[in-house]
């Protein structure tokens, strides 16, 4: 995000701002605190979670082989999925996609 927010106010700096708009502008990356809203066995008998991602809806789907599989969508904001192979547990898994999910929201970097 810090990118992001920086990448805006390129073109004219940040001279003339203020201390505090500065210090606004180069903040850290937000904290991101998923919650489950339910866990349960999918369709095909293997666990799936559903979390709430920073007002984003996001399924993880674990499969036996330790191959993670999510989906992340944002309404009108569009979709997306990701792929983790072979991961050593379910937590691993978990880890991985919150992190992808992390960076997908954040916004371009500059």
């Amino acid at each position: 995000m810090t990118g992001y927010v920086v990448g805006r106010f390129h073109s004219g700096g940040v001279a003339g701002l203020r201390p505090n708009e500065v210090a606004a502008i180069l903040k850290p990356p937000r904290s991101v605190r998923p919650e489950l809203v339910e866990r349960r066995i999918g369709d095909c008998g293997c666990p799936e979670e559903q979390w709430l991602f920073d007002t984003l809806d996001l399924i993880i789907h674990f499969e036996p082989n330790g191959d993670v599989d999510a989906h992340l969508d944002g309404g009108d904001w569009g979709e997306a999925d990701f792929g983790v192979k072979n991961c050593p547990d379910e937590e691993e898994g978990r880890q991985r996609v919150f992190l992808w999910a992390l960076r997908l929201t954040e916004g371009p970097v500059t």
